[in-house]
């Protein structure tokens, strides 16, 4: 990958061919998910942690009706701003809660 000539440029104060590449690096990998998995489409954006996180609880509030997420408070903080921006404007509410709070049947 490093060898194709798209991923090279010198350095220049703006650098649209890092984005480029960065975009063909992107279109590449989430072509190649969506063929190990046999998917039709695949989406890159979300092999980023924290936008998997907020896009998940999105889909979770969407799907259920509710106003309000539970986030472990072993989550990353820098996650949990990334969900709190997300759903800040949507009137979403995030609890933080410890794993101790957690209880499973």
């Amino acid at each position: 990958m490093t060898g194709r000539s798209e991923y090279v440029t010198s350095y220049i104060p703006y650098q649209p061919e890092v984005s480029l590449g960065t975009l063909q690096t992107e279109f590449e990998f989430q072509s190649l998910c969506a063929q190990l998995t046999g998917m039709d489409v695949a989406n890159a954006g979300m092999y980023d942690g924290a936008t998997s996180l907020a896009e998940g609880a999105l889909m979770a509030v969407r799907i259920h009706g509710g106003r309000r997420v539970a986030v472990l408070s072993s989550v990353s903080p820098t996650y949990v701003r990334v969900l709190e921006t997300y759903t800040r404007s949507q009137g979403i509410e995030i609890d933080i809660v410890s794993s101790d709070d957690v209880y499973l049947d």
